[in-house]
């Protein structure tokens, strides 16, 4: 895990101090490259081959290449062996096997490639930079450009150190994220810098100061019910195999261990191939059962006698933390969770510098009570009487009822992921100078524009895969990287990637059991009480708290006059909020979290 920065022309100030910038996500070592037509930096966080010949930037043999890199390839050594007859190696690295990957096959390599990547490649003879991310986005990166020339980063902020780049802030993604705490296609929070979406590649003539953004690879959804036996069979060979090759590595490795189905999978499945001690770290709030995953991440480091680390996160370390928090993240993203996941990462950074998570499991194996609501739905249709299949779960009849029956009523609903303020929030929430400034910009219409066209499964399918499990991946990456350590996910191998979309919804849900194939694969391993839970997700207790030790705090910052000079929101409404919130007349945790994310964002970065 490293960080890369780089732009079209020479200038080496600008490149130590863009690259200084994220020294987080590398401080074991970092190298430039610089040449009239292009500038490479690099951060380097050393995780396999420790010595100096994995310094980067990495050229090929006769200088024509330059590859800054961040990520890894778990494939690295099979890719190797094929290439070890044309091409020397002169370091034990995935890095070298992509510059010589590129060499052999051009930008097919990137086809070849199994793991999580964003890296900046120069081909001096052919006056082309490359840029390109992984399939599903688990490492960032951003740039810009601006008068025919680019700069780029692994992070923002490392963009904003040029004076070429005006702070201005990006109306469209603000109301993205305030109608469902993301943001859609290339957006960001900064006018005029773009994320490179996952699966893409950007390449800029150096020449000719031109460039064209390609999709290399999308999400192929060819599901096929298969004989339930089979299916388990080959998801329990293909996890095990993509958990041993997310081991490898030449420093000390952990998993975060939540008590969940997905971490829980992850850490047993590592226990079976690690020689040593297994260490696994959780989070945890001292706010009651609803919020302490304590007594399942135990009884699974119990059962597989590990070393467990456990952070109890209090509302002071919510006070302490939250500014560094905004500043690691660049912009806000998805959910409360960034906010415990930065001090479970501080944690495993005391300890080991690579972490398996369970990200992916949820998204690719049918975790979330709309994809119920969807074979729900096919069934009733069949047969009404199959309405009485979602009352089998008390903890899952709320959710079920509202994603069959509330896309009636609401037709925000039909997309199945969260929303915060619907349209006619937004009328009352939003200033009037903020609404006209938007030219009636809808955040549904690029949901409308690329998913329409697909049935319910495949579409919810896509949106989470494209849309929010990238999100996820920005702060898992950014909040680790804000620690120096690398987390990887074993769900996302190209293979069980692969396995997801070739797999019909009923495997995925037999028995109308989400998750079956993570659930079933822990069967073996852990007693029937286990199964028992309800679905969890780091839950934080900030509704709880937002009432009481942050009260002061919330309403401090979102009714300062700074916040209200901004003439984003209607000040009445965020108080009717708070109220109506602190009162416990209805749960507003979420929005209040979003508001504040957007405020605290505007002291970091624009003020």
């Amino acid at each position: 895990m490293c960080g890369i920065t780089g732009f079209s022309w020479k200038e080496m100030a600008l490149l130590k101090n863009m690259t200084d910038s994220i020294t987080h996500r590398g401080p074991d070592d970092f190298g430039f490259f610089e040449s009239p037509e292009l500038s490479l930096g690099h951060r380097r966080l050393s995780i396999i081959d420790l010595s100096k010949s994995g310094k980067q930037p990495m050229k090929n043999e006769d200088n024509t290449i330059i590859i800054s890199y961040n990520g890894e390839i778990y494939n690295f050594m099979k890719l190797k062996k094929k290439l070890e007859k044309n091409h020397k190696f002169i370091s034990k690295t995935d890095t070298e096997v992509i510059l010589h990957g590129y060499e052999e096959w051009g930008i097919e390599i990137l086809k070849k490639l199994d793991g999580m990547f964003a890296f900046a490649l120069f081909d001096k003879e052919k006056n082309k930079l490359i840029l390109a991310r992984d399939r599903l986005g688990i490492k960032p990166l951003y740039y810009s450009i601006i008068n025919n020339e680019i700069i780029f980063s692994s992070e923002i902020k490392a963009i904003l150190k040029s004076n070429k780049i005006n702070k201005i802030p990006n109306k469209k993604a603000i109301l993205d994220y305030l109608k469902y705490q993301n943001i859609f296609d290339n957006k960001t929070f900064f006018d005029g810098i773009n994320i490179l979406k996952p699966g893409n590649t950007l390449i800029f003539d150096t020449k000719n100061k031109t460039s064209v953004v390609k999709k290399y690879w999308e999400p192929n959804y060819v599901p096929k019910l298969d004989e339930q036996k089979k299916k388990k069979e080959a998801f329990k060979k293909l996890f095990n195999e993509s958990v041993k090759k997310h081991l490898v590595s030449d420093v000390p490795v952990g998993v975060y261990l939540s008590g969940g189905f997905d971490s829980s999978a992850v850490a047993i499945s590592a226990n079976e191939h690690v020689k040593s001690k297994l260490k696994t770290f959780t989070g945890a709030f001292d706010e009651g059962n609803d919020f302490d995953e304590r007594v399942r991440s135990r009884l699974v480091s119990k059962k597989i006698n590990s070393d467990i680390y456990e952070k109890v996160i209090t509302p002071q370390d919510f006070i302490d933390s939250i500014n560094q928090i905004t500043y690691h993240l660049d912009e806000p993203r998805v959910g409360m969770g960034a906010f415990p996941q930065y001090h479970v990462s501080k944690l495993v950074s005391k300890n080991v510098k690579v972490v398996l998570t369970g990200h992916g499991g949820d998204e690719l194996f049918l975790g979330y009570a709309y994809h119920k609501a969807i074979l729900l739905k096919e069934m009733i249709k069949k047969n009404p009487l199959n309405l009485i299949n979602v009352f089998k779960k008390r903890s899952e009849i709320i959710p079920l009822l509202y994603y069959i029956f509330g896309p009636i009523i609401n037709k925000d609903l039909k997309w199945g992921i969260l929303v915060l303020f619907s349209d006619n929030d937004l009328k009352d929430l939003l200033s009037n100078k903020f609404k006209k400034s938007t030219n009636n910009y809808s955040p549904e219409k690029f949901l409308k524009d690329n998913y329409s066209k697909y049935n319910d499964l495949e579409r919810i399918e896509r949106i989470y895969l494209e849309t929010y499990l990238p999100s996820l991946f920005i702060v898992e990456d950014k909040l680790g990287m804000a620690h120096s350590i690398e987390a990887r996910i074993p769900f996302c191998s190209n293979d069980l990637i692969d396995f997801s979309l070739k797999t019909d919804i009923q495997n995925k849900l037999n028995n109308l059991e989400l998750k079956y194939l993570i659930k079933n694969y822990l069967k073996k391993s852990l007693p029937k009480k286990f199964f028992n839970q309800k679905k969890m997700g780091f839950p934080t207790p900030l509704a709880k708290w937002f009432k009481g030790p942050l009260k002061k705090y919330i309403y401090d910052t979102l009714l300062s006059e700074k916040a209200s000079n901004r003439d984003i929101f209607n000040k009445n409404k965020i108080i009717e909020i708070l109220d109506k919130h602190c009162k416990g007349k209805k749960d507003y945790s979420f929005q209040i979290w979003s508001i504040l994310s957007i405020e605290l964002w505007f002291q970091t970065f624009i003020d």
